[in-house]
């Protein structure tokens, strides 16, 4: 693995309004997400006050896992009926149609080499990590067994399988079976264990050369060195979850909830540079359980 960078420590936080955002944020293009109800969003960043359409609706009572990028055009996601199983679609923002793939969840495309990760039953009846080619779907290898729940401290059973995340040009991370993080490479079909624990995996930061994790007990993000397990703790993004980075501009999307009057709670979505460290509320009252970043380079979005 590469030489990881020095992680210079962040300073606090600056905080904007929705009303007021849109004069500090720098980047350009649009971010699709989904609030995990089977529903997917768009979010224009291109005008000031982030216009959100609905781009696409199941068409049964179904959660959204994920949504990665995989052309200037498309998207993959998993899609979970409240009765079955889960399936992997494609779906297209030009033509706003969708195919299905496969069945699986938890999927992420790997675009340099043109493998989609997900997890899915396997002939023993156990859940695993799979890889597959796009064009052949359906012949997929498998590269490691599904980890088992863990129970929080309030006793709620909570699963801790992750889509893959990609760290180096032929190297991904997931959490295996142990709960630890594993490194695989695609070219040599060869897992490595890194002995570190305590991370969900939620990005690669390229910029930085870190992987932004939180803890499993607590939703506590910190920067994480895979080389020397060093972690730096991000302490005003506390609570935040569903993060796509965009590195253009060296920042982050991700939602965060907060208690609202005595009882209830507001979901909003924030922006926040790591460059001049200011955060800024995107959209209030919208709930982020993964999303993708498409900038202006991409044609079909303008």
């Amino acid at each position: 693995m590469k030489k990881i960078l020095t992680i210079i420590l962040l300073s606090p936080i600056l905080f904007f309004s929705a009303c007021n955002a849109g004069k500090y944020v720098n980047a350009k293009g649009r971010f699709i997400y989904t609030s995990g109800d089977g529903s997917i969003n768009s979010i224009n960043f291109n005008t000031s006050d982030f216009k959100t359409l609905s781009i696409y609706k199941s068409k049964t009572m179904s959660t959204i896992d994920n949504l990665v990028k995989s052309d200037d055009n498309t998207v993959l996601f998993g899609e979970c009926p409240i009765s079955g199983g889960c399936i992997i679609k494609q779906y297209s923002i030009d033509t706003m149609q969708s195919r299905l793939l496969r069945t699986g969840r938890l999927s992420n495309y790997i675009i340099n080499h043109n493998k989609v990760f997900f997890y899915d039953k396997a002939s023993d009846d156990k859940n695993w990590l799979f890889v597959a080619s796009v064009n052949n779907i359906n012949e997929a290898r498998k590269v490691a067994k599904e980890p088992l729940s863990i129970t929080l401290p309030n006793g709620i059973k909570q699963s801790i399988a992750m889509p893959v995340i990609q760290i180096l040009k032929n190297d991904i991370i997931f959490v295996g079976e142990d709960k630890e993080l594993w490194e695989y490479n695609i070219v040599e079909n060869k897992t490595t264990p890194t002995g570190i624990k305590d991370c969900r995996p939620a990005l690669w930061i390229d910029k930085r050369d870190n992987l932004l994790c939180t803890s499993w007990n607590k939703w506590e993000p910190f920067l994480l060195n895979l080389n020397t397990n060093n972690r730096v703790k991000i302490s005003h993004l506390k609570g935040a979850y569903g993060f796509e980075y965009i590195p253009e501009n060296d920042a982050l999307i991700y939602g965060r909830t907060k208690s609202k009057y005595l009882i209830g709670e507001t979901y909003n979505i924030y922006y926040y540079s790591f460059l001049d460290r200011k955060e800024k509320k995107i959209k209030k009252d919208s709930h982020i359980a993964a999303g993708v970043w498409f900038n202006n380079r991409t044609n079909k979005l303008q």
